[in-house]
């Protein structure tokens, strides 16, 4: 076993994700496979130990105060080093503890005779729970949602509502903005002021996000979507041009530009955003497709998949990031704020 407290992958730079999401379709199986596994003996087969029911600790990690906890997503299991902000699923920390890549990673968990791998009665009781728990997060996540919504106003009778925007470059599309499925509100909670994004769908979700950054230069956003975040398709007046964007407001610039656009909300949307692209190849063929993801690791890493896709597809598209990266911005709302100011 390989300690990796000086490894150098991250588990939150998604560009690590690609190895997982390339690997040929037969491996998922396999991949299916170890889900039956409990994370317990996960852990406990790269010389772990359970502290209590969601807690663990590795000793490769040299903790004085364990910070490793399991926690549950679309019912399955997920792992957080809180002490190194590092993370992933089970196949990601034998990965990152191996030193080895996910492939690999998945044979030596199945071919380690150490693990229980026949789903017997304990680790069907296991994941059982953890379809609970999910459940369980899952209506709490549409109560909080519901509770937010009722107590927020629409964002035009919000001074700070119209000021954050004002501060985007998006008050005019804003106040123009009339698209079924889409609202945008104003949430104050004693000194919490938010833009909530309200998305209607298969599912109601919505995102909230802090009008001002924190000391730190970061700001608070949460997607409350109970079955899943949804992509939006917000249209203005261009019906030959599409612009494939990550956020609410890149897709609002797109607006403003405008050119329709897709909005992705959630990286998980991007597998959800190809199945529909190759079940729509006509309907994207007769649009001019631009690629207008971030400019960072996690946005390259989105536009590569996609490009994939279109490529395939025989869909002419064009990626931004030239544009982004000789203007010295990272998104396409930077690139409408200074499109303003050099007016």
């Amino acid at each position: 076993m390989k300690n990796y407290i000086n490894n150098t992958i991250n588990l939150s730079d998604k560009l690590y994700l690609i190895e997982k999401y390339m690997i040929d379709s037969s491996f998922y199986k396999k991949l299916k496979e170890v889900e039956y596994i409990s994370f317990k003996e996960i852990i406990e087969s790269l010389g772990g130990r359970m502290i209590n029911e969601t807690k663990f600790e590795l000793p490769c990690l040299n903790e004085k105060t364990p910070s490793c906890f399991i926690y549950y997503k679309n019912c399955k299991e997920y792992f957080k080093c809180f002490g190194r902000n590092i993370g992933g699923d089970k196949v990601d920390l034998v990965a990152l503890i191996e030193n080895c890549s996910i492939k690999e990673a998945v044979e030596k968990i199945l071919g380690n005779k150490a693990i229980n791998k026949h789903g017997d009665l304990e680790n069907q009781i296991y994941h059982k729970k953890i379809i609970e728990n999910e459940k369980l997060k899952e209506v709490q996540t549409l109560k909080n949602m519901k509770a937010i919504i009722n107590n927020s106003i629409p964002v035009l009778k919000s001074k700070d509502g119209i000021e954050y925007f004002k501060r985007r470059g998006l008050i005019q599309v804003v106040r123009s903005l009339n698209i079924k499925g889409i609202k945008i509100l104003f949430n104050e909670y004693k000194d919490f002021k938010s833009i909530i994004y309200v998305i209607k769908g298969k599912n109601v979700c919505c995102i909230q996000k802090d009008i001002y950054k924190k000391e730190n230069s970061k700001r608070y956003v949460h997607n409350y979507a109970p079955k899943g975040m949804e992509i939006a398709y917000l249209i203005n007046n261009s019906k030959d041009k599409l612009m494939i964007t990550e956020g609410m407001e890149d897709v609002l610039s797109s607006l403003s530009y405008g050119i329709n656009s897709i909005v992705l909300n959630s990286a998980n949307n991007v597998n959800r955003l190809i199945e529909r692209i190759n079940n729509n190849k006509e309907y994207f063929k007769n649009k001019k497709v631009y690629l207008a993801l971030d400019n960072d690791k996690a946005g390259r890493m989105y536009s590569f998949q996609l490009e994939q896709c279109l490529k395939s597809n025989d869909i002419s598209f064009k990626d931004i990031i030239d544009i982004l990266v000789k203007e010295n911005v990272k998104d396409l709302n930077e690139l409408l704020i200074k499109d303003i100011k050099n007016r």
